[in-house]
């Protein structure tokens, strides 16, 4: 056959082309398929029936088949905190919460949606206060905090301090109102007509301290509202 012009040839060679092409498909494209594996979470702090006072650390193991975007952190339902990278754990100020039992879950999320949940471990929120120091040499600074009690709730508390002297202590925070203060060596009474809650109570100067990590705050009684003395287990 002979060609006369450019038009023909391109007549010829686009069946041809098409026909070792496949029919110009180029084939089926592979799917991928959807991302539907839920990542795996295992709380590894705190353990089952543990008391829970002062920041406690919420922890958890995570992982996933393609990888793990955050873990959320809940205690008894609540949100309280959330970690993007391993290890993936947060922090817990008891001093906002109330006494009683709440289960501790972790949720762990990949960047599909998947859900994956930890079993809920149970722990208790006593009554209970901490500490916080600000060391200089031989002196140092004690801020109190009172948790596990409600708001307006509490009348007076009882605490010893060991590991340093005690100079002198104002009510604070909650209690700054408190009008009626007792200190006699390591013992500190402090009383109040106006009812007071959780948070910071108190401000300690101390001096004599020789081993800063030795210095702690027992509670020893707290009172209610009904001048009735609260359990503190």
């Amino acid at each position: 056959m002979r060609v006369n012009s450019f038009g023909q040839i391109v007549a010829l060679l686009v069946p041809l082309c098409l026909a070792g092409c496949g029919g110009g498909g180029g084939g089926a494209n592979p799917t991928v398929p959807p991302d539907t594996a839920s990542p795996s979470v295992t709380l590894t702090s705190p353990a089952a029936n543990a008391r829970l006072t002062g920041v406690a650390t919420l922890e958890a193991t995570a992982s996933d088949n393609v990888a793990v975007s955050r873990v959320e952190f809940y205690l008894g339902g609540t949100l309280k905190g959330t970690a993007t990278s391993a290890p993936y754990a947060v922090g817990l100020d008891t001093s906002t919460l109330n006494r009683g039992s709440y289960t501790v879950t972790a949720k762990a999320f990949d960047a599909a949606g998947n859900l994956g949940v930890s079993q809920g471990v149970v722990v208790t929120v006593p009554i209970s206060i901490f500490m916080t120091t600000q060391v200089s040499g031989s002196t140092a600074v004690g801020t109190v905090y009172l948790a596990g009690v409600g708001p307006q709730e509490v009348h007076g508390l009882s605490l010893t301090i060991t590991g340093a002297h005690i100079v002198s202590v104002t009510p604070s925070g909650v209690a700054a109102s408190a009008e009626s203060l007792l200190v006699s060596g390591g013992d500190i009474i402090l009383g109040s007509s106006t009812l007071f809650g959780p948070g910071e109570v108190m401000r300690i100067n101390l001096d004599q301290v020789t081993q800063p990590t030795a210095i702690q705050a027992t509670l020893t009684q707290v009172i209610d509202a009904t001048f009735t003395q609260l359990p503190l287990q």
